[in-house]
Parts: C-alpha cells; structure tokens; sequence
C-alpha cells in the first residue's frame, strides 16, 4: 500500500464529548507504588523470618531477602505505627526476634521494591 493511498478517518463533532474524572488526589500523591504500605494481600504479620525465606510476605511490593551465614530471624508486619500528621495508616515494620551472635562478613539482609515503569 503507497502512503498517499493511506486516509485519517474523521469523527464527526457531535460524535465527542468532554468527560469530567473525578478522583481523590490526595490518593495519588506518593509516586512509589504501595509507598504508604496499605496493601497486604499476603497476610499482615509473618513471624520467623530467616536465612532463604526470601520472598514478599506482607506489604506488597516489598521483598525480603537474607543470605550468608546469618542466623537471625525477623518479624515482617504491617503495621499502625506510623508518623503522625503525614496522612499515613499503615507502615512496615521488621522485627529482630532472634540476632546473630557473630555476623560474618558475608552475611546480608536486602529489602527491595518492586518499581514498574
């Protein structure tokens, strides 16, 4: 097919409306999804947590992982505790239930989140 062959189709004026959207703005402001740590679709609290339970437990979007020798354990919860006068209910919080007598060099702990463009 040659370009000159190609036509823009028309939409008749009276075919298009405005359409007034309405939403909460105050609900969109933290760019990071999840940011204020409201959504917990896999439970609220896990106990126990150690060396190779990675993985999202609690508040969605954040990944708990922990390697090398370590042999603590950690809560993961979400939680009420929050700062006030900043229009959060809920934050996440890690607990150290059990600490590692002799952390090595090579032990670690990362908390990632997930950030889709």
């Amino acid at each position: 097919m040659a370009i000159d062959k190609i036509t823009t189709p028309a939409i008749a004026d009276d075919a298009v409306t405005n359409a007034k959207v309405s939403y909460n703005n105050n609900q969109f402001r933290n760019i990071i999804i999840n940011g204020d740590m409201s959504i917990a679709q896999r439970g609220t609290s896990v106990t126990g947590l150690g060396n190779g339970d990675s993985g999202y437990h609690t508040v969605d979007r954040f990944n708990f992982f922990e390697g090398g020798d370590n042999s603590s354990e950690f809560t993961m919860s979400q939680s009420t505790d929050v700062p006030t006068g900043q229009g959060f209910a809920t934050s996440f919080k890690m607990d150290c239930t059990t600490a590692d007598a002799s952390p090595g060099s090579g032990d670690f702990l990362f908390l990632n989140q997930k950030v889709d463009f």
